[in-house]
């Protein structure tokens, strides 16, 4: 995530920062529009009232269920899917770029967390665990 009180990079900057600092890098614009479809698929069957619960004030759920869509929904024309490592034998291959917003990471094993936090580094980010 870019760091607080500073805004995400561009998708082209973020893509060029890769490529100069990690050998292996795969962009696909097609896989990237899939995942967040899928994801606006599976929001819409999400309660609103889950909003509230997570520690949203009461009442507040359906607000804050719609304003999730609608920023699904505009990223979904520029969201990218990006593989990258060292090599194409070990790529961190789960990782969903947002428009001027950051990263999306699944991470199961060390050798990932190594390279997210060197992506972290490259684009001047803060990794967090969710």
């Amino acid at each position: 995530m870019p760091r607080e009180g500073t805004e995400g990079l561009p998708n082209e900057e973020v893509l060029a920062r890769l490529r100069a600092a990690f050998p292996f890098v795969v962009v696909d614009q097609a896989r990237g529009k899939a995942v967040v479809e899928k994801g606006i698929k599976r929001h819409e069957r999400i309660s609103p009232t889950v909003y509230e619960m997570a520690g949203a004030p009461k009442g507040s759920g359906v607000e804050h269920h719609r304003r999730h869509r609608e920023r699904m929904q505009a990223g979904l024309v520029h969201a990218t899917h990006v593989s990258f490592g060292d090599g194409a034998d070990r790529p961190l291959d789960h990782t969903l770029l947002w428009p001027n917003d950051g990263f999306l990471f699944v991470a199961e094993e060390s050798w990932e967390l190594e390279l997210i936090e060197r992506c972290a580094k490259v684009l001047e980010y803060e990794s967090h665990e969710i």
